[in-house]
């Protein structure tokens, strides 16, 4: 299968946000891109990333880089990232 590629800058609006709600919408947002369900415990994990300046991009390779085997999905959600 070949994969098509969206660059990120037109598929998901990345700017600086001091509520955790933006914040988490933004998590949410990411996840959903790339089809990956996240726990609870990911959301935090993620905005913690954020809040402490790891920039989207290598968020979201970290989350590309997990196995489709591994990634969070209603039946298999002990799985981690």
């Amino acid at each position: 299968l070949q994969k098509t590629y969206i660059p990120l800058e037109k598929s998901i609006k990345y700017r600086k946000m001091s509520d955790a709600k933006k914040n988490t919408q933004q998590t949410m947002e990411m996840a959903k891109f790339l089809n990956v369900f996240l726990t609870v415990e990911q959301v935090v994990a993620v905005e913690k990333l954020l809040a402490i300046g790891v920039p989207p991009i290598n968020i979201v390779r970290l989350l590309q880089s997990v196995s489709p085997n591994q990634q969070m999905s209603p039946g298999n959600r002990e799985n981690g990232i």
